[in-house]
């Protein structure tokens, strides 16, 4: 096999100068056995499956989560929440907050954001965060527009930095967009998202309970853990207060998972190759959680309460090229369920059979789910990763050249297919053309609570003079780097 060499700037971000050295360094780390390092670093090095942010570390710093949730800020624990925050961001530990329940989360928000702006972490990028707020804040409309108002001040006068280091949501019940004492709110958020991306919306009636031992649905409420009230910075996880997760992902454009095309067949999907990396992939992710360090103890405790993992998918753009198709077209969704059984299965199958070696995660005792993992599975962005891919496809994004030829229901469709086999959120963005309407936007969030989606973001092409893509027909590609 061909040695990788990495560029400089992942050289620097994962501490290796080729990739084999990185795959060889982390299957060393995770594996307990020779066995495991030896399946590991065969999985790893043929980029059938790839972990996530710092966890690719590995032997060259302490292993950290990959995100975490703390409490809901209070104007009581707000200066708690912020040392808190302080550490976990020196350790690159993106962070979501609730502010539902501070008298002035627009204030709090912009204290976390100065504090997050001030750390320095040399070469390698500052992680992101998250902040939700409920929709029946007083407050609200101050929320909302935080992002999308260019001459934000403090209450004395003094001006406020932007907010580039946060994503934000509103959270909400899917009963409220038809709520008339929301409807101007829901309008002020739909005028926001047009002009400027933010806010995103999760349902929080949608998150918090977790699926039944196989995998189905989320049967199981778990109110001894508190209630989930905010995602991860990139939307892919809802989780408990205290709560982190590692992530990693499955390359799905990997071609050991695919049988070659022949002159009158696309590529046949290779279930068993895929079925086992799911396996092994689940017994890695596990393997991390006993080998994290944190410098909080509260969520070093929490992280063996639940065991919370993220095995994510991603290349599954460059899945529906090589099948010929679009991403638009109906049998996309037969190869979402082909490869989505699998996955689904096989990952909780893993789980379930960790929790037989090592024992089930405490938080599911009693509730009749023996399973190592109180969550198995969501959809990451993979933004960091696919570089190392090569394949330019992003989790399961259209390629940038399309997103914007689709209707907000193509968009969905896919969406909605593939939260059938995860067990979190999906972090995806619904892309809209430069033309598209607030309405567009508010006709966006119902579709998603028709089809089921648990969260839901929308990006105008253009909305951001600084945006790293724009499509311009000029181009013979239809997109241009800025």
């Amino acid at each position: 096999m061909t040695v990788m060499s990495l560029s400089s700037g992942l050289q620097n971000r994962y501490m290796a100068s080729t990739y084999d050295e990185l795959a060889t360094r982390l299957s060393r780390e995770i594996s307990t056995t020779p066995c495991e390092e030896t399946l590991y670093t065969e999985m790893i090095s043929r980029k059938r499956f790839i972990p996530a942010g710092n966890t690719l570390l590995a032997g060259k710093q302490p292993i950290r989560p990959n995100c975490a949730i703390l409490p809901a800020i209070t104007a009581e624990n707000a200066q708690y929440i912020v040392k808190r925050s302080i550490k976990l961001w020196t350790e690159r530990i993106g962070i979501g907050f609730d502010a539902s329940q501070h008298p002035d989360p627009v204030y709090i928000l912009r204290k976390l954001s100065e504090a997050n702006a001030s750390i320095d972490l040399g070469h390698r990028p500052q992680r992101g965060n998250m902040c939700v707020v409920d929709i029946i804040h007083p407050r609200i409309g101050e929320f909302i527009t935080c992002k999308s108002n260019e001459n934000s001040v403090y209450s004395d006068g003094t001006p406020a930095p932007p907010l580039y280091n946060f994503n934000i949501s509103v959270g909400l019940r899917k009963a409220d967009l038809t709520n008339p004492l929301y409807k101007d709110t829901l309008a002020l958020m739909a005028s926001s998202a047009w002009k400027s991306g933010d806010p995103g919306i999760v349902f929080l009636d949608a998150v918090g309970s977790v699926p039944d031992e196989l995998g189905n649905g989320e049967n199981v409420a778990l109110p001894h853990l508190g209630r989930a009230t905010t995602l991860v910075p990139c939307g892919e996880q809802a989780m408990f207060p205290n709560e982190v997760c590692t992530l990693g992902s499955l390359n799905l454009a990997c071609p050991d998972f695919w049988i070659p095309a022949t002159s009158s067949s696309p590529p046949l999907f290779n279930g068993d190759c895929f079925g086992q990396t799911v396996k092994l992939a689940v017994r890695f992710l596990d393997s991390v959680i006993d080998q994290m360090t944190m410098c909080d103890p509260e969520l070093e405790a929490m992280a063996k309460q639940t065991r919370r993992i993220g095995l994510g998918i991603m290349g599954f753009a460059a899945v529906v090229a090589a099948q010929g198709l679009t991403y638009n077209d109906p049998r996309v969704t037969i190869l979402i369920d082909q490869i989505g059984s699998v996955y689904r299965d096989k990952s909780h199958q893993a789980s379930r059979e960790l929790a037989v070696e090592n024992g089930p995660c405490p938080a599911l005792i009693g509730t009749g789910v023996c399973r190592r993992n109180i969550t198995v599975t969501c959809i990451a962005p993979t933004g960091g990763i696919t570089l190392l891919t090569g394949n330019g496809a992003y989790g399961i994004e259209p390629f940038f050249t399309d997103a914007n030829k689709l209707t907000i229901s193509e968009h969905m469709i896919v969406q909605a297919r593939w939260q059938l086999y995860v067990d979190n959120c999906i972090s995806k963005t619904i892309n809209l053309p430069t033309h598209a309407t607030i309405d567009d936007i508010s006709t966006a969030w119902h579709t998603a609570a028709e089809m089921g989606l648990k969260s839901v973001t929308v990006y105008r092409n253009g909305s951001h003079l600084n945006q790293p893509m724009v499509v311009d027909p000029s181009c013979p590609s239809g997109s241009c780097t800025i």
